[in-house]
């Protein structure tokens, strides 16, 4: 696994080049993954802001 700074500098490339929308959001989700669903505390707030973002995305 890449360590965090790693991470953070790979989705920042990743969302500099992509052009659309729906793949920032993505690479977002997956960072979030990767840098905080370690455990299950962690892992049960990520998935709340995973199901916030998307309702908000709906709307």
């Amino acid at each position: 696994m890449l360590n965090r700074i790693e991470e953070i500098k790979n989705y920042r490339k990743l969302v500099l080049a992509a052009n659309k929308e729906s793949i920032k959001k993505e690479a977002f989700k997956d960072l979030l993954n990767r840098l905080l669903a370690h455990n299950s505390e962690t892992k049960n707030v990520v998935d709340v802001i995973q199901t916030s973002f998307n309702f908000l995305t709906q709307l």
